[in-house]
């Protein structure tokens, strides 16, 4: 399997595609994440793909802004 095809098999990436260029054994990771968990899991799955020797991760993580909502007691 592909760098990417072992990609577009975990539902975050789906939502934030990822791109991945191999050469040599050397695969470089590139896109946007919402989290250092999801970029660590990109670099993960691309370590685990046969005759991957090393990975480049510049992917850049973008957080969701999320709305806080204040409670008072």
């Amino acid at each position: 399997a592909s760098v990417l095809q072992a990609l577009a098999l975990e539902p975050v990436f789906q939502s934030w595609p990822l791109e991945a260029q191999v050469r040599a054994g050397i695969v470089k990771l590139q896109g946007t994440v919402p989290s250092a968990e999801h970029r660590e899991l990109a670099q993960q799955i691309a370590s685990g793909i046969e005759g991957t020797l090393r990975v480049t991760n510049q992917i850049a993580i973008r957080q969701l802004q999320r709305l806080a909502v204040e409670t008072s007691a």
